[in-house]
């Protein structure tokens, strides 16, 4: 069973305090119904600001190298108008110009029956199993994640830094994610892949949420997407009330040293969330 784990970390402290909550994935409790909970699901029909296949518009074709992420990608962003209100504002020009290869976020509907063999030119697939569709709940679309850091404070440690998640003006409360590794990953932490080694019985993979407080303070949550040889290929639950009220919310991958080489992470630094919940 996957567990979610809290860390605490105030960004202008000078010592650094952890604490350390636990909860399964599969625990329901965090959507009273009396609460105003809403959920980002990346799905056309559920798009509330008066565009037609808002969600799907932004799939790129094809899935690495494309014109929304690479050619024409300093306009890519977008906007969960009428529900949640979070935005995403793009991608950070690391000097290379502003691209998804800088890190960031991307919506997709890629699937694969299999991991093996997928590689970076499929950076935007998962190998679910569709239910109809390969998203969590069986939707089509979810969102994938390109950002990874060697370490857990340093947004800037792994090349791969994102503009947050937000609402104009406002702080909401983060609920939970559904979660799940990309076929990229699966094949690379399976079978190896360039600099990438194989998972072993001491490995780990992690997504983790960062939210950035009013006040600048920082939590941490994570979730286990590999667990020694464990390796998660469907979606899970992923805990992020620990987070508490924030202003901004960030998502990124961490691995164990064996997973790591002299400049970092060598498994590919995706993972893919969907059905993203808030409380306003």
């Amino acid at each position: 069973m996957r567990k979610t784990t809290k860390l605490t970390l105030f960004a202008t402290a000078l010592f650094t305090a952890m604490a350390f909550t636990a909860c399964s994935d599969d625990d329901d409790n965090d959507t009273d119904p009396g609460e105003n909970v809403l959920v980002l699901t990346f799905e056309d029909k559920d798009f509330k600001g008066g565009i037609d296949n808002y969600w799907t518009s932004l799939v790129d074709n094809p899935e690495y190298n494309g014109p929304l992420l690479y050619t024409d990608a300093a306009s890519y962003k977008f906007s969960d108008d009428g529900n949640t209100g979070l935005k995403y504002d793009g991608f950070i020009d690391a000097g290379y110009g502003a691209a998804f290869w800088s890190g960031g976020y991307a919506i997709s509907n890629y699937w694969s029956e299999t991991y093996e063999g997928l590689g970076y030119d499929r950076q935007l697939t998962v190998s679910t199993t569709p239910n109809p569709g390969p998203g969590a709940d069986g939707s089509d679309n979810f969102m994938i994640v390109n950002s990874w850091r060697s370490t857990l404070e340093d947004a800037n440690s792994g090349y791969t830094a994102t503009k947050p998640l937000y609402i104009d003006g406002a702080e909401f409360e983060p609920r939970y994610v559904y979660a799940t590794n990309t076929s990229y990953v699966l094949d690379a932490l399976h079978n190896g892949s360039g600099a990438a080694v194989p998972a072993t019985e001491n490995s780990w993979f992690r997504l983790y949420a960062e939210g950035v407080k009013a006040d600048g303070s920082k939590e941490y949550a994570y979730i286990e997407l590999c667990t020694g040889t464990d390796i998660e290929q469907e979606w899970v639950k992923f805990d992020l009330t620990p987070l508490g009220k924030v202003k901004e919310l960030y998502f990124f991958v961490m691995g164990s040293d064996d997973l790591c080489g002299s400049f970092g992470l060598n498994t590919p630094g995706y993972a893919a969330v969907d059905n993203l919940a808030i409380k306003k």
